[in-house]
């Protein structure tokens, strides 16, 4: 609450997750759990194996505009994968051939994807292929 930076934030971070996924699977083993962003976690050990996979949204594109720091988000993204966690991927362009690229590269890096609408107040639907 103080919007002071802590030395321990990373940490305390991990550890909170971790509880979270003890807590949650010992009281339903099929219980999944999915951080929202936060992929530099994922360098934790004890991060990465309390975690089912991982949602990270801006990884190509921000609205329609470039995102400028992919390769290093797709990095920390390789962390979970190579650990055989499930990434989904949502950004939220608008343009249909930004939406095809967009579903395109997350779907050659075996992720799930979802070209959402950035407000949240809707679901985008698409017809079937």
């Amino acid at each position: 609450d103080s919007r002071l930076e802590r030395a321990t934030a990373k940490q305390d971070m991990v550890d909170f997750v971790i509880s979270i996924s003890e807590y949650a699977k010992a009281v339903d083993p099929d219980f999944l759990v999915y951080p929202q962003n936060g992929e530099a976690l994922g360098v934790h050990l004890e991060y990465l194996a309390a975690v089912d996979g991982i949602g990270r949204e801006d990884v190509w594109y921000n609205d329609d505009d470039v995102q400028g720091d992919t390769n290093t988000t797709l990095g920390y993204l390789k962390l979970f994968s190579n650990a055989g966690k499930h990434v989904i991927v949502i950004d939220y362009p608008t343009d249909t051939e930004l939406v095809a690229d967009f579903c395109g590269k997350a779907e050659d890096l075996g992720y799930s994807s979802y070209p959402g609408v950035r407000d949240l107040d809707e679901i985008r639907l698409f017809p079937d292929p």
